[in-house]
């Protein structure tokens, strides 16, 4: 009998367990602090390998990153990934050596983008899963709806910071991101559920 209550005592102590880890990777410092490390890396490397600003079509991975994060995040977390996105996106843009102005738009667009993107798939699509449905509420939404609007800015961004024009950049900025969505997104969703790819 003792060893029964013993196991159970384990295994009760080992649910808790999973379900404070469970809360802890959705408490806003957490998803701050985690969207906006993994943010910035990802923003680097778009500078510092993929050529951002000094070519036509730039892949930008953190699209990806914050479509996914605003999707799967239950929606106290919003704020905590706005400001993470709004935080490395303008630190990095400084770093990289833009002026103050240039650097909010560009965190101005990428904070719209991924937010419009996750409420047209929201809208469209049931749960996040691997489902027919999901696939299309996920083009519609990361693809379409958010890299159209969130190009719109950036190519304004652009266009205003004497780079060029506005109709050139827009295709630009809107695949570089969309590009973002199709390749990091999926990663992050199955990463972030356990699911496994088939």
């Amino acid at each position: 009998m003792d060893t029964v209550l013993q196991d159970r005592s384990v295994l009760r102590s080992l649910v808790v367990s999973r379900s404070w880890l469970r809360v802890r990777r959705t408490s806003p410092p957490w998803v701050f602090a985690s969207v906006g490390v993994l943010y910035a890396l990802l923003s680097t490397a778009s500078f510092e390998i993929f050529g951002a600003m000094s070519i036509g079509v730039t892949f930008f991975p953190p699209a990806g990153l914050t479509f996914a994060a605003f999707l799967l995040g239950p929606r106290r977390t919003w704020p905590a990934v706005a400001a993470a996105i709004v935080v490395a996106e303008v630190g990095v843009d400084l770093w990289q050596g833009m002026d103050v102005w240039s650097s909010l738009g560009w965190a101005s667009a990428n904070l719209v983008e991924p937010f419009v993107g996750a409420l047209v798939a929201g809208a469209l699509g049931t749960a996040v899963a691997f489902t027919r449905r999901f696939a299309v509420a996920f083009v519609a939404g990361g693809l379409v709806a958010g890299p159209l609007i969130g190009a719109a800015i950036g190519a304004s961004v652009v266009a205003a910071g004497d780079g060029p024009s506005w109709w050139s950049s827009y295709p630009d900025v809107w695949v570089g991101d969309a590009l973002g969505v199709l390749v990091v997104a999926p990663v992050v969703i199955t990463l972030a559920r356990g699911d496994r790819f088939t």
